[in-house]
């Protein structure tokens, strides 16, 4: 991945903030970043499924990726002790009151968001991320707009996020519904991982498959906690 892409948990956060006000959508967006965490982790080797039936991850390289969010999660991860359930690390994660402190901080540092405080009751201060550069995520909506509205394979990290934007009620924020309704089928296929390039490597359809399912665990847990 190159330096000025977007991890899926950039991706999810920019998907999920008003880009006017920084304002958070929904509030579920902890734990939907905690599952968004873990499914980057898994493509990028550092978490593997494990099991019989594959239900837990465990830690198979816990070298620091150098993005300070994704290593938080790892550390955090090593904390709970490697090979429980997805829904184990969710939880944990998506409880940290500081959780999406370096996320914010890293994309802040990029330009892609900016800073602004305020005050509350003239004592609180209130922090908000208002988008300073908007190409970024335009050029995001644009990829998985044509990947919803097309007809053939689509790229595994466009799949994660599609999957996790769907199972998080993030996609109705960011697409004409017409859109969304009239793909509905397709983008049901594309969260279920079905439309992968047929030159996947297994390890990459593996680590697709454990993010489906951490998708589909992320709503389950914003219910019980909420």
């Amino acid at each position: 991945m190159a330096a000025t892409d977007l991890t899926i948990p950039e991706s999810l956060l920019l998907l999920a903030l008003n880009e006017e006000t920084g304002e958070r959508k929904g509030t579920f967006l902890p734990y939907a970043l905690a599952g968004a965490a873990l499914t980057e982790l898994l493509l990028q080797g550092r978490l593997a499924e494990a099991g019989h039936p594959a239900k837990k991850l465990e830690i198979v390289d816990s070298t620091p990726t150098g993005d300070a969010f994704l290593d938080s999660c790892l550390e955090r991860v090593a904390e709970k002790g490697s090979g429980k359930d997805a829904r184990a690390y969710i939880e944990s994660l998506g409880a940290r009151a500081n959780l999406l402190h370096p996320l914010y901080d890293r994309l802040t540092d990029r330009g892609i968001l900016s800073e602004q405080k305020s005050k509350m009751l003239f004592v609180l201060t209130r922090t908000t991320h208002p988008e300073a550069d908007h190409a970024p995520e335009q050029a995001l909506k644009d990829r998985l707009a044509k990947a919803i509205a097309g007809d053939g394979h689509v790229e595994e990290r466009d799949s994660v996020i599609i999957a996790l934007a769907l199972h998080t009620d993030i996609l109705k924020y960011n697409f004409d519904k017409d859109e969304l309704r009239k793909n509905k089928s397709r983008i049901k296929k594309i969260a279920d991982g079905n439309l992968l390039p047929p030159n996947a490597a297994i390890k990459t359809i593996h680590a697709m498959q454990a993010a489906v399912m951490i998708a589909a665990i992320v709503p389950a847990i914003v219910v019980s906690t909420n």
